[in-house]
């Protein structure tokens, strides 16, 4: 997997080396020098060019241990305010950035005797505890010996054993030399040597009307603006910031608010050149890299399909330097990156052509083409479709590394989806619980069809194609990306795919067949579904798929079905549920497990020997509500989980039945 996230990155740097030549040779040289000057500790001429790293706050995550992130510290503020700014849907739909809105708490704090030292408890919560240097913190800093940060914490500091001289560079005594290696923090500095007095009256300088003070943190638009107008602060960013350098810029966003940096940027464009540095970004929006363009600086997109945690975030960097190295040959001993381990997929979920329906409305007719409707958080409901969905992201909580792959290809997200589903997937696995893999298929194109729903405040847009589904071309499967795969889970869309996938795939010890609701409609169909499930260790049916398989009355309701089998297992010994599993499995040596969803009376379990065991379902308290949408999604997920770590069939169903009546009166669990 190393090895093929090193052949994009390097793509990507041949794009600019192709388009922008002399921009790639002015970074190539600027490369040298800085690393000749970090091996042999002589200085480069003035003249000299070299790259020095710009390090945003985005870079925290990689951090051993965590550090505390802006949305952390805004909520934690918010959390003291005797008056809120409103609901979460209210601020985002008012455009309130984050230093906004912490400008406003700040400001409500500072005529408050008390909160102050509130407030400053909440930031120590959120930059405090700073956790401990990543190995590419490590690696950063012992090839730069000059570096720029806008972080507030001394993750960088702590990464050079040889202490190198630290400058907070909205001190005007800072006394700042860029002749030595250095790190220059530009937007104030939380020192664990500083004391709390002094920390406090850095939070508040220069809050509201009150008199701008320096040292600072630059937390507010307020601060950033007051600072930014300051002649000797300017004077010593124009320094940093000026013609000598390349700057190279990780983890930042350069977002459009932060007016200071782009007119230093745009000035520096229009008397020295064309070329200011390279922006490295994940999953760039293109009109922000043609801002960036104008500002003379050329951007790199690195993937993000290997995954969304700490750990792949750290790869993806090591594996941008290690291309970089080798692309201009430095000729002084490199720094090596540490073993490139890439956490591979534990589970490939496939067959999910049906993201469409991850979102309907109650007691109206089917969402149609280009069609949008407000729905109450009362009216969220889910139909099936986005059971597939459903399960992949229970799994990534849970700390599993989790693939999709959907039949319709990258068509059948869309670009707002996608985001949407990136943004949960971040905040679940930014602790390192688990991960999602975006890119495991290569998938034909297709035709399109949108959808769009309002979920509360929210616009989602959904892709689908109704008509010419690709088919997954089995021999096109990129095994390289399965090694260590542990599980695979068929939804009941897994139809439409080749049969010949489950013959390509290496040997996957746990095969999960959820038959969907009522199974396909079409005898073929049906019979297909079957031939599947028997090559599977684990089948997850509905009721009604039991009911059909023994060829009973197919007009019954799936509550029909479910009320069906559970009277059969108390008069008959579940007679019903054997006898689908013998017709499953007629041969005695390719036996696996049938799991039988019964709704509200629980589950049933038959083992490889025909022995069934009877799971019952919670009971709850009336008041707590009987809404059981989405109750078979989540069950599937957390047995799921509870297998793949080593749980029994009856265990993890029991677990399971748990997990299901602890979600039972939320409309749906994964968008809390």
């Amino acid at each position: 997997m190393y090895e093929i996230l090193l052949t994009e990155i390097d793509i990507r740097l041949r794009e600019i080396e192709d388009k922008f030549s002399t921009e790639y040779r002015k970074l190539k040289d600027a490369w040298r020098a800085a690393r000749g000057w970090a091996t042999t500790g002589e200085s480069p001429s003035e003249e000299t060019s070299i790259v020095v790293p710009y390090v945003g706050s985005g870079l925290n995550r990689l951090a051993e241990g965590g550090v505390g992130s802006w949305a952390d510290l805004v909520k934690n503020v918010a959390d003291l305010m005797p008056e809120k700014l409103g609901t979460e849907h209210q601020i985002h739909r008012s455009g309130l950035t984050m230093p906004q809105q912490l400008e406003i708490y700040l400001r409500q704090a500072a005529t408050d005797r008390d909160l102050p030292g509130n407030i400053f408890e909440a930031f120590e919560k959120a930059f405090g505890g700073q956790g401990s240097p990543s190995s590419f913190h490590k690696r950063l800093v012992s090839m730069f010996p000059v570096l720029l940060t806008t972080s507030y914490n001394d993750l960088l500091a702590a990464s050079d054993p040889s202490n190198r001289k630290v400058f907070d560079v909205t001190d005007p005594s800072c006394g700042l030399d860029l002749t030595v290696p250095s790190i220059c923090h530009l937007h104030g500095r939380w020192a664990s040597d500083t004391s709390r007095k002094e920390l406090q009256n850095r939070i508040f300088a220069g809050v509201g009307s009150d008199k701008h003070s320096r040292p600072c943190l630059v937390l507010t638009e307020n601060q950033y603006h007051r600072l930014y107008s300051d002649q000797q602060f300017r004077d010593a960013l124009e320094c940093i910031l000026g013609s000598r350098h390349v700057l190279l810029f990780l983890g930042a966003s350069l977002a459009n608010d932060e007016a200071g940096i782009h007119n230093i940027l745009t000035a520096r464009r229009l008397s020295q050149g064309s070329f200011s540095g390279l922006y490295v970004g994940f999953d760039l929006d293109p009109l922000k890299k043609k801002l960036l363009a104008l500002r003379g600086i050329q951007c790199i997109n690195l993937p993000r399909e290997f995954g969304l945690s700490r750990h792949a975030t750290e790869m993806l960097f090591h594996a941008l330097f290690d291309c970089l190295e080798k692309r201009f040959g430095v000729n002084c001993p490199s720094v090596k990156s540490p073993a490139p381990v890439l956490p591979g997929p534990e589970i490939l979920c496939v067959g999910l052509s049906s993201w469409n329906r991850i979102f309907s409305l109650r007691s109206r007719p089917r969402i149609g083409t280009e069609t949008s409707y407000k729905l109450g958080g009362e009216e969220v409901v889910e139909e099936p479709g986005g059971q597939h969905l459903a399960p992949a992201l229970h799994l990534v909580s849970q700390g599993h590394q989790v693939a999709l792959a959907s039949t319709t290809g990258d068509d059948a997200l869309g670009d707002q989806v996608r985001k949407w589903v990136t943004r949960y997937v971040e905040r679940k696995a930014s602790g390192g619980t688990g991960d999602l893999f975006m890119r495991p298929w290569r998938i034909m194109g297709s035709t399109r069809l949108t959808t769009a729903v309002t979920f509360g405040e929210t616009r989602v847009i959904f892709d689908y194609d109704r008509e010419g589904l690709p088919v997954l071309e089995a021999p096109r499967i990129e095994l390289a990306l399965w090694n260590g795969l542990k599980a695979l889970y068929l939804g009941p869309y897994y139809l439409e795919f080749q049969e010949g996938v489950l013959d390509t795939l290496p040997s996957v010890p746990l095969k999960f067949f959820e038959t969907g609701t009522r199974g396909p409609e079409d005898p073929a169909s049906f019979q297909r579904s079957v031939e599947i499930a028997r090559r599977c260790t684990h089948v997850l049916s509905s009721s009604a798929f039991v009911n059909r398989l023994v060829g009973g009355n197919e007009k019954l309701s799936n509550q029909g079905t479910q009320r069906l089998l559970y009277r059969d297992a108390d008069k008959n010994g579940s007679y019903l549920a054997k006898k689908a599993f013998r017709l499953l499995w007629p041969t005695p040596a390719d036996r696996g497990y049938l799991i039988v969803l019964i709704g509200r009376w629980g589950s049933l379990i038959v083992d490889q020997y025909e022995k069934v065991e009877r799971i019952r379902a919670v009971k709850l308290p009336k008041k707590q509500g009987r809404n059981w949408l989405g109750c078979g999604d989540l069950f599937r997920a957390e047995f799921i989980h509870r297998v793949l770590i080593g749980a029994s069939c009856e265990d993890a169903a029991k677990a399971a039945t748990q997990a299901v009546a602890e979600k039972i009166p939320k409309m749906s669990f994964f968008l809390e």
